[in-house]
């Protein structure tokens, strides 16, 4: 064998411990943390106010706190929180649903346009970074393995809601 493919065996051998996927995904998560602390200082922002933006740019279709916290795996008070502070920003405004009043969607402004733009590029940047080395059919079948991996942590949620797991 050449030795990338030496390389690829030992690193798919390592990656199939849970532990080692653990400290991966917290490396991650950890630099995508980090990477926004200019403009957090910049904008006066949390991280989870960050999320929140991010996640209501890319994904229009998730536009409740609610909605937010289930995707997000965050607390609703901590979203409730974040909202409100993103509104006081200026941000974020709240429309009641027309059709059930208990509803209520989140809309970005055009306030929030400036601070959106610089985190989806640093987002980007990271990103290109994270894929560098990686083909296409890779994350194709990386992004499959990670929903899969998604359902299954749902599995074990709903489990536990009914008291059936500890």
């Amino acid at each position: 064998m050449d030795s990338m493919s030496d390389s690829g065996e030992h690193l798919i051998q390592k990656l199939s411990s849970y532990e080692d996927f653990f400290v991966i995904s917290q490396r991650i998560k950890k630099t995508y943390d980090k990477m926004w602390t200019d403009v957090r200082k910049e904008y006066e922002l949390t991280q989870n106010e960050i999320i929140v933006l991010l996640l209501l740019k890319n994904n229009p279709d998730l536009d409740t706190s609610a909605d937010i916290a289930e995707y997000c795996s965050l607390s609703r008070s901590l979203v409730c929180k974040s909202v409100e502070e993103l509104m006081k920003n200026g941000y974020l405004l709240v429309k009641t649903d027309r059709k059930d009043r208990r509803y209520q969607h989140l809309i970005l402004t055009s306030n929030a346009d400036k601070v959106l733009s610089k985190l989806q590029q640093m987002r980007e940047r990271l990103w290109s970074i994270q894929k560098e080395g990686i083909t296409e059919e890779e994350m194709d079948a990386f992004y499959l393995v990670l929903l899969k991996m998604r359902r299954n942590l749902e599995k074990v949620k709903n489990i536990k809601e009914r008291g059936v797991c500890d």
